[in-house]
C-alpha cells in the first residue's frame, strides 16, 4: 500500500471544503436522526477562524463545522486527489475511497476524541459506535458529492460546450 503522505492543499481548496462541508452537515441533520449529543458535535457556535470565503458567501444560513468535521472532509479531499487518476479504472471508486479515508482517518487519534464523546460510546458497540457512524455519515455524502461533481466536469470536457443554448437564433443546427 501507500506509504507516502498525501501533499499539503492550498488554503483556496482548503476554504472550498470547509463550505462544501457545511452543506454536507445540513444535508445529515436533515435526513438523519442524530441523537442530541453527536449532533452537538458537528457544528461549531462561535466563527474561529472564518476563511474569506465563508466571509464573503454567508447571509446568515450557513453553517460552521467543527474542527473534527473539517479535519474528515479534508482527508477525504486528500484521498480524492490522490487517486484522481485512477477513479475511472477502479471497481466500486465510491467505497474504495469511503474506506481509504477511513483508513487515513483512523490514524488520527484526534477526531470526536474529547471526554464527552467518551463518555457517551463508552457502553456501545466498539466497532460500530456512534463516533464511527457519524465519521461515516460525514464521508460518504461528501465523497458522493465530489464524484458527481468529477463526473459532470468530466462530461463537459468530453462534450464541449454547447453552442445552442448561446445563439439559437444565429446557429440553429451544429449536431445540437
Amino acid at each position: 500500500d501507500e506509504t507516502t503522505r498525501m501533499p499539503e492543499l492550498e488554503e483556496f481548496i482548503i476554504d472550498i471544503v470547509k463550505y462544501t462541508g457545511g452543506f454536507i452537515i445540513r444535508k445529515i441533520k436533515n435526513k438523519s436522526n442524530l441523537c442530541g449529543i453527536c449532533d452537538l458535535f458537528l457544528t461549531q457556535k462561535e466563527t474561529v477562524n472564518e476563511s474569506l470565503l465563508l466571509k464573503l458567501k454567508t447571509k446568515g444560513k450557513l453553517i460552521n463545522i467543527s474542527s473534527d468535521v473539517h479535519k474528515i472532509c479534508l482527508a477525504a479531499e486528500y484521498i480524492i486527489r490522490f487517486y484522481s487518476n485512477e477513479l475511472l479504472k477502479i471497481k466500486n471508486v465510491k467505497m474504495y475511497l469511503t474506506i481509504k479515508t477511513l483508513n487515513e482517518i483512523s490514524t488520527d487519534s484526534t477526531i470526536f476524541n474529547n471526554y464527552e464523546m467518551k463518555q457517551h460510546i463508552l457502553n456501545q458497540d466498539p466497532f460500530n459506535n456512534h463516533r464511527r457512524q457519524l465519521i461515516q455519515l460525514i464521508i460518504e455524502p461528501y465523497i458522493s458529492l465530489r464524484l458527481n461533481h468529477i463526473a459532470k466536469m468530466h462530461s463537459l470536457s468530453m462534450t464541449g460546450k454547447n453552442v445552442r443554448h448561446k445563439c439559437t437564433k444565429m446557429i440553429l443546427f451544429k449536431n445540437q
